[in-house]
């Protein structure tokens, strides 16, 4: 038995090498006879690179005989969930590489390929989520109380805002974006306010801007915003780190995370970009931390109530749609906490959601702040009705001729598409008649459902999986206009600078730590994490991810196809979760079918 297991685990290190070095692209080869033509697609299928190739063999050799050493029998959720997330990945490549689907199944060879990288990428998900799972449970011995976990929180401060400052330090005074000068501008009353982008975030980045300028210069200014969200940031990662400390994390555990939080690029970006994701960002991990209290602790006490009912206000009022990831939380918390806590918890609800419908439905109005367009929610249909005129303009009658050419400014706007951003056709909607553009959108979709389908999935290929890179947040060389006319000047001769350009360039390079700047991957750390709870009979902790999961689903109806920027929160969130669902050291037999 053990013989034909080895033989299993080198033929499964083969084929999973031999996946792994495809290309995962359109093939083509000579049209001489089939069969010539077969070997020559088959040539120019791999990637080349014998060393990486001998030491995968060697690894997965190790790693699938361990496996199968451990195995107790077939996990048919498991395999599902190992499908999900390799066709996602398939899926999600051909987008970024093609900004299409049909080349995997374009011809019989592209089917064959398609169907062999899903059983290889599937089989190695299969395996590495049953070695998770059927990981020994074994109480860890107490560890020591050094001086870090006695002072984890100080300690952590200190190291996350010290490693952020270089970043802010080194490109004095920050980076902008073409958003956040729009904010300047509603608070400099240089444009009428609108709830596009949401008025307590400017009001910050205002009242920083005029504070630091009033102090010393624009630069200054630019500079105080950077500096608050880096001290708030630091301080609030910090008393999550001290709070899964106090939930039973391991220590090691602990100070990876810190270094992660500390020496990946993302966050250090960020920290130096004068732009509203990163405080937002800041406050959802606050507000899951004290979800974490209370449903360690089963309980939910008075300073927990303030801590989430503050935390669930900032996430409402520092990004609009806050109040989908808050109010699910709260409702499932609500409906999960025991009957004696419940009145608490409703406190938050209501009082959240009360102030929500008070200051953005009634005060915003009375002031003059003007709501959010409703084409920001309907970007993802724009998107569809583009890509169904650009690829079937010849069916297209004179009726909804008509009507796009109402609702968008004329339908030749339309062939604007960009199947990665949905801006270059949604800023020519004018709401003229949503009725008839509806009639027109279902009609067209039961023509060509395939079409909208591509549409969606290819405006999110960049949140389904880890395929490609993205931090934003970028280290600014040159300033735009607006910027100069305020005062700000730009250090471009700074070496430090300039190294920090080449690090932020490197990070999306550099083996490893590329893969940790891909927005799908902290998506698939999210999924594995409600897999693993599931798996272990723990389906409450899935109230724990509500946030996650719903920023997901943001993401995927947002402008972009992909952009860490909206990802920010499921990536703060997921290394949050990822710690308190596998991190604990808890004597528990494995749930194992």
């Amino acid at each position: 038995m053990g013989k034909r297991k080895q033989i299993l685990s080198i033929i499964a290190a083969f084929f999973t090498a031999t996946v792994f070095s495809l290309r995962l692209e359109l093939y083509q080869g000579i049209d001489e006879n089939k069969l010539l033509t077969i070997f020559n697609k088959l040539y120019n299928s791999f990637t080349s690179n014998a060393l990486l190739e001998i030491v995968a063999v060697i690894g997965l050799f190790f790693f699938y005989d361990k496996w199968l050493k451990e195995e107790k029998g077939f996990d048919l959720f498991t395999a599902l969930v190992a499908a999900v997330m390799s066709f996602s990945f398939i899926l999600a490549t051909f987008y970024s590489k093609y900004n299409a689907s049909d080349y995997m199944w374009g011809n019989i060879f592209q089917i064959g390929m398609t169907v062999v990288t899903l059983l290889g990428f599937s089989l190695f998900l299969y395996a590495l989520l049953r070695m998770i799972l059927l990981r020994e449970s074994k109480a860890l011995p107490g560890e020591k109380e050094s001086f870090f976990k006695k002072h984890i929180f100080i300690v952590s401060a200190v190291v996350i805002f010290a490693s952020w400052m270089i970043w802010v330090i080194g490109n004095y005074p920050g980076s902008i974006n073409p958003d956040s000068i729009l904010q300047l501008q509603y608070f400099r009353g240089e444009e009428p306010w609108s709830n596009w982008h949401p008025p307590l975030s400017s009001i910050l980045m205002g009242t920083c801007f005029t504070l630091g300028n009033k102090i010393k210069d624009a630069n200054f200014g630019f500079f105080l915003y950077c500096l608050l969200q880096t001290i708030t940031g630091s301080l609030i990662f910090a008393y999550a780190l001290k709070k899964l400390k106090d939930f039973g994390v391991s220590l090691k555990a602990l100070v990876l995370t810190l270094v992660y939080f500390s020496i990946v690029p993302i966050f250090g970006c960020y920290a130096q970009w004068f732009e509203k994701d990163f405080l937002y960002t800041q406050v959802v991990v606050l507000f899951l931390t004290f979800m974490l209290s209370i449903y360690t602790k089963k309980t939910c006490e008075k300073k927990d109530l303030i801590g989430l009912t503050a935390s669930a206000l900032l996430c409402v009022f520092l990004r609009n749609n806050g109040i989908y990831a808050v109010i699910p939380s709260i409702i499932a918390l609500l409906i999960w906490i025991k009957k004696d806590e419940k009145k608490r918890v409703s406190v938050a609800l209501i009082t959240t959601f009360a102030s929500f419908i008070l200051i953005v439905k009634v005060l915003f109005p009375l002031i003059g702040v003007s709501a959010t367009s409703v084409s920001e929610s309907l970007g993802v249909m724009f998107q569809q009705t583009a890509r169904y005129a650009v690829e079937y303009p010849g069916e297209i009658d004179d009726y909804e001729k008509q009507v796009l050419d109402a609702n968008f400014q004329g339908m030749e706007h339309l062939y604007n598409y960009d199947p990665r951003i949905n801006d270059p056709v949604k800023i020519y909607y004018n709401h003229s008649d949503f009725k008839g553009y509806l009639k027109v959108w279902l009609h067209q979709f039961f023509k060509h459902p395939g079409v909208y389908f591509e549409s969606f999935f290819n405006g999110t290929y960049g949140y389904l999986a880890p395929v490609e890179n993205d931090i934003g947040a970028w280290v600014q060389r040159e300033y735009f206009d607006y910027q100069i006319e305020l005062g700000a000047y730009h250090p471009t001769d700074n070496m430090v600078n300039k190294t920090l350009v080449w690090a932020w360039n490197l990070s999306q390079k550099l083996p490893i730590l590329r893969f940790l700047t891909m927005p799908g991957l902290y998506t698939w750390i999210t999924i594995v994490c409600a897999w693993y709870v599931l798996k272990r009979k723990q389906a409450s902790k899935l109230i724990l991810m509500i946030p996650s999961f719903i920023n997901i689903l943001v993401c995927m109806a947002s402008p972009l196809a992909l952009a860490m920027r909206y990802a920010l929160p499921t990536l703060a969130g997921s290394v949050i979760l990822l710690l308190f669902v596998f991190g604990i050291n808890e004597e528990k037999e494995a749930f194992i079918n």
